[in-house]
């Protein structure tokens, strides 16, 4: 709708098709089941798994942490 809108206003803004998302048509709801992706948990018993998952959490707590203090720091009327 945005993009048909943009035709009459900005035609440079316009976008083809190939950069246009593609919703799938579902007829019945067992077709839906063929949409959907589930993860593969195959590797979850790998060691290498678990030290990129513990690694991901510890950048992210310290992440939050620091935002925590940044936000702390900014506020001039905390006493």
């Amino acid at each position: 709708m945005i993009n048909t809108s943009y035709s009459f206003w900005k035609p440079e803004w316009t976008l083809d098709g190939e950069h246009l998302v593609t919703i799938p048509t579902v007829s019945n709801f067992g077709d839906l089941g063929n949409l959907l992706t589930f993860p593969d948990f195959s590797l979850i018993a790998e060691s290498s798994f678990w030290v990129i998952a513990v690694t991901l959490a510890v950048i992210g707590s310290i992440e939050t942490l620091l935002s925590v203090d940044a936000a702390d720091k900014m506020d001039s009327q905390k006493g």
